[in-house]
């Protein structure tokens, strides 16, 4: 998480930085769109399944029905992290996955 949020991670958007790439070409391996943070985490369908189960486990069990950076990336609740923590490492096995499986 702490990655996510300081700009440090294996996104595309931090990868083409190093590479001098255009941002219009650090995309996504699942759509076209530019793989940031926010795309990552909120927006591609790649992991739109593991992102409807974590919607539904936090409307649920903690009453958070916008799901945002802010929510991701900056939430004080240990117990509500851990559930974003496990989240998060879905997304990265699925992409994990397609890197390898490519």
């Amino acid at each position: 998480m702490l990655k996510l949020r300081v700009g440090t991670n294996n996104l595309e958007i931090e990868k083409g930085r190093h590479q001098n790439k255009p941002i219009s070409l650090r995309n996504c391996r699942f759509c076209s769109g530019v793989e940031d943070e926010s795309h990552f985490l909120l927006e591609c369908p790649g992991y739109a399944d593991i992102r409807e189960n974590l919607q539904r486990v936090l409307l649920a069990s903690y009453d958070i029905s916008d799901i945002n950076l802010e929510v991701i990336l900056n939430q004080p609740n240990l117990i509500i992290r851990k559930v974003i923590y496990e989240y998060i490492a879905d997304c990265y096995k699925r992409r994990s996955s397609i890197e390898t499986n490519g």
